[in-house]
This record gives structure tokens, C-alpha cells and sequence, in this order.
């Protein structure tokens, strides 16, 4: 049998197409031992030979391929090469959409990566005083009271590929007498809670508010 070499991308597929031929009778083809075993699988379509491998693997594998006229064998070694493909990483964890200014923000981004590279983690547009460490720790605290809302993204890095996680973040300074989150409700001295300024209670002539 004739036959050559095969290589493709990891998590696809190659095949290579052999010739057999015997002067004098049609011959028989099979495959060698562990062609069904291991991270590349290997079986004959026709008079192809096709490779599958496992999802996410690279590397090298040797195959026989035998030709037989019921008497007599022979054999040609197929090499399959897998090449590895760089796989984007994953960030698994999901940011809090809010939380309290006294407590601060804490958020450890955490992240997957088949291929085991070295991850680095970046701030784009992160408010000021917002950090984030080498294991991707973010944190922030002591904003001004006057921030009820902040919007960034972090940036994950496998040295080839980068993915983003968008977040946006309700900062609660404080909860209005309504149960608002920064809301602008105030309460009178006669108990009214509202943002209605025009209606607050008065003080009569006795100094008894809503007199």
C-alpha cells in the first residue's frame, strides 16, 4: 500500500488516501493494533484513512496500515501530526452587580484555560482608586459619596488571545427613607416621606409641627 503522512489543526480532522494493489487477487486492508485506542482515533473509509482526535489535544501518534492477500502481510507507517491551536481562556466567575460604599467592592475574576497558560489580568476605564492584583483580585474603596454608579472592564490574557468582562456596578451610598437606593425621598417632621418638598409639614404658632 502507498501511503503518506497526515497532519491537521487540533480539534479537527485529516485524512490521507492510500492505494492497494496485489497482481493477483483484490486485497484486504486493515489497521494495526490501537488505531481505536488513545487520543487519536483512526478508521479505513474506502480508500481513505480517516483522524479524529480528542477535543483539545495535540501531539504525534504512528499508525500501520497492512495489506493483506490472505498469506502474506505488509505494512506502511502513517504519521499523524496533531498541531496545537491556541485555545481562547474563560472567565467562570460572574462580577456583583452592586454593593455597599462602607463595605467596598471585592470581586476575584477567575478564569480557565485548557491550554495552562500564564493569565494576566488589566483594567480599561476603572474609576479611580479601582485595582486589580496579578491573581485578578478587584477591589475598590473610599470612592467619593458622591458616585452611585461605575462602569469598566476587565481585560483577561493568555499572551495571545484576550477576552473581556463587562461590569457594571449600583454603588449604594445610602437607602432613602422610601427604601430607595440613593433615592432623593426625605421624611418631615411630621412623618411624610416623599420627594415633594411643597407639601413638607409646618410648624404653627405653638411650635407644634402640623398644627
Amino acid at each position: 500500500a502507498d501511503v503518506s503522512n497526515v497532519s491537521f489543526d487540533e480539534d479537527q480532522s485529516g485524512s490521507v488516501t492510500f492505494v492497494a494493489s496485489d497482481i493477483d487477487s483484490v486485497p484486504s486492508v486493515y489497521l494495526g493494533v490501537g488505531a481505536e485506542d488513545g487520543p487519536i482515533i483512526a478508521s479505513i473509509n474506502g480508500n481513505n484513512v480517516d483522524f479524529v482526535s480528542d477535543a483539545n489535544y495535540s501531539g504525534t501518534a504512528e499508525f500501520t496500515l497492512f495489506v493483506t492477500d490472505g498469506v502474506f502481510n505488509t505494512g506502511e507507517q502513517i504519521t499523524v501530526t496533531v498541531n496545537p491551536v491556541n485555545d481562547l481562556p474563560v472567565i467562570t466567575s460572574v462580577s456583583p452587580t452592586g454593593f455597599n460604599a462602607a463595605d467596598g467592592y471585592s470581586y476575584q475574576v477567575v478564569v480557565s484555560d485548557v491550554d495552562n497558560d500564564v493569565i494576566a489580568f488589566d483594567l480599561i476605564d476603572a474609576p479611580e482608586g479601582m485595582t486589580i492584583s496579578e491573581s485578578g483580585l478587584v477591589e475598590w474603596s473610599d470612592m467619593d459619596t458622591s458616585i452611585y454608579f461605575a462602569a469598566f472592564t476587565i481585560k483577561v490574557s493568555d499572551g495571545t488571545a484576550e477576552v473581556y468582562e463587562n461590569v457594571n456596578l449600583l454603588v449604594t451610598q445610602f437607602v432613602d427613607c422610601a427604601g430607595t437606593v440613593n433615592g432623593n425621598a426625605l421624611e418631615d417632621q411630621c412623618g411624610i416621606c416623599d420627594e415633594d418638598t411643597s407639601n413638607d409639614c409646618q410648624q404653627d404658632c405653638n411650635g407644634e409641627w402640623g398644627g
